[in-house]
């Protein structure tokens, strides 16, 4: 879910264990063996998804459900909608600490496992009180609905839109895309057979859809999508790979386009959007070190964008611009730990999805969980929330 991320503006930037073995023969002479170390698990809640709703609030997702913070997480309100849990959740979206959405699975199957019901509340004081529309959406491919997502319009309180993950695999992606014109007071489709994707809308009718291999642009308000060709940069017309990496802003939607060149360069492109054409508007190289570090990209506004790469198990190297993704600045940060997976600015806050994984025995009782961490000052020192 990267749940859905609100949606804003015209301006459209495109961008994208070792285990070591001694052996020896028979008769071999032993040799000491160092000591294992584990990893415990850590403390507190696992985080199944964040996200930022103003300047110092934002939300959380964990197995006992939803929470709310308005002071950049000190403190947190527990506001789910009555008898939902948290693995219920598919998507949230809050277009600011009051006015928010929630998209959660009812229902059970014969076998009393996997949920088919879909139901959508809607809050306009902050989760005090919640409103709850059912979805009539297709029968999920495989049993039970992914993580989905909102597009709310900036400006109109009543527009908004909905895609609906009907199952995803590394070969397939479905969704079906609803829309309400009355605040969430009821759903409609618009459009099915459409991959799974980040949604966004710079107006009622004009919008695209991001999925990890290509961009979908629609004119109709979401009805109908057709493929959006993006030019290569140059260098990687005859690029090995591309990742296609999408997040929203308070500005403006965001896809950023990781390229891999034949000779193991690496670069994200940045480009502009008018009228369905894409235009390259620069690059960020990473070079051949870059590898397969995947970067972790996040807008603060039209001209803030900031990147984080997992360097190591212990590092995240994390660079801003803040003239559209011209120049660059190395962030001298602190307390930010590898395995960033979601990154968020809005303003001088930054919210980011840590995951910390490991095993208490030799690849055995493995765990992964994720972990939320907090900045106020655009991301140069950040402390670990602990939202319950």
């Amino acid at each position: 879910m990267r749940g859905d991320r609100a949606s804003r503006s015209a301006l459209l930037i495109l961008i994208v264990s070792i285990v070591i073995a001694s052996c020896g023969g028979q008769g071999a002479q032993s040799q000491a063996v160092p000591a294992l170390t584990v990893s415990p698990v850590p403390a507190g809640p696992n985080v199944i998804d964040a996200g930022l709703s103003g300047q110092w609030g934002g939300w959380v997702v964990t197995r006992h459900g939803l929470l709310l913070s308005r002071d950049n997480g000190a403190h947190w309100a527990h506001i789910t909608p009555p008898a939902v849990d948290g693995s219920a959740i598919k998507a949230v979206s809050f277009v600011d600490g009051q006015r928010g959405y929630v998209l959660a699975t009812t229902g059970l199957t014969a076998e009393g496992v996997n949920r088919r019901g879909l139901t959508v509340y809607s809050t306009k004081d902050g989760g005090r009180s919640w409103a709850a529309t059912a979805i009539n959406a297709a029968n999920p491919v495989y049993g039970t609905y992914g993580p989905s997502t909102f597009a709310l319009l900036a400006g109109d309180n009543s527009v908004g839109w909905l895609g609906v993950d009907l199952g995803t695999n590394a070969n397939f992606s479905h969704s079906e895309i609803f829309r309400t014109d009355n605040a969430g007071a009821s759903w409609r489709a618009i459009s099915t057979s459409v991959p799974r994707g980040a949604l966004h809308f710079d107006n009622v009718n004009d919008g695209w859809l991001a999925t990890s291999a290509r961009v979908y642009a629609t004119s109709d308000g979401g009805s109908t999508w057709s493929s959006v060709q993006i030019p290569a940069p140059p260098g990687f017309a005859a690029h090995v790979s591309q990742q296609i990496y999408s997040e929203q802003s308070d500005t403006g939607g965001v896809v950023s386009v990781l390229y891999r060149a034949s000779d193991g360069n690496s670069a994200l492109a940045f480009y502009t959007e008018a009228n369905g054409s894409f235009t390259l508007a620069t690059l960020l190289p990473f070079g051949a070190s870059a590898g397969a570090a995947m970067p972790v990209v996040a807008i603060a506004d039209a001209r803030t964008i900031a990147v984080v790469q997992n360097v190591n198990h212990t590092s995240a190297a994390l660079s801003i611009s803040t003239d559209g993704g011209t120049a660059w600045t190395k962030v001298s940060k602190s307390g930010l730990p590898s395995g960033v997976q979601h990154l968020q600015f809005r303003g001088s806050t930054a919210w980011a999805l840590v995951n910390v994984s490991g095993c208490l025995g030799v690849k055995s009782s493995c765990y992964s969980v994720n972990q939320l961490f907090v900045s106020s000052d655009s991301g140069r020192t950040w402390i670990r929330a602990h939202p319950s």
